[in-house]
């Protein structure tokens, strides 16, 4: 009997060292026993790939959100110096409490 491997394809760059050695032992068990585990282990492999997946969506979402922000942060001061420059201009055009003067 051949001993072709039951196991999902993995890429060993995607699984860990103790994945791969866990995988490597299973392949030595008993046909019975290998099928058991295989399962699991491809189970598990799976749950693991999401996991790192959901992981990298994560970190952009919160890369997006750090960008967002950071545009936000300049948009508010960008809109505070334009207030105090037309306060400035209101104030130096006449009277503050009137900026009907100022705007026709």
């Amino acid at each position: 009997m051949s001993s072709v491997s039951r196991f999902v394809h993995h890429s060993s760059a995607e699984l860990p060292q103790e994945m791969r050695e866990l995988q490597r032992r299973i392949s030595l068990l008993s046909p019975g026993d290998r099928r058991l585990l295989t399962e699991a282990f491809d189970r598990t492999a799976a749950m693991l790939d999401r996991r790192g997946r959901l992981l990298e969506m994560m970190q952009q979402a919160m890369s997006d959100l750090r960008h967002s922000l950071h545009c936000m942060a300049f948009d508010l001061e960008a809109t505070r110096r334009e207030r105090d420059l037309l306060k400035a201009q209101l104030e130096d055009s006449g009277d503050p409490e009137n900026p009907e003067q100022f705007w026709g």
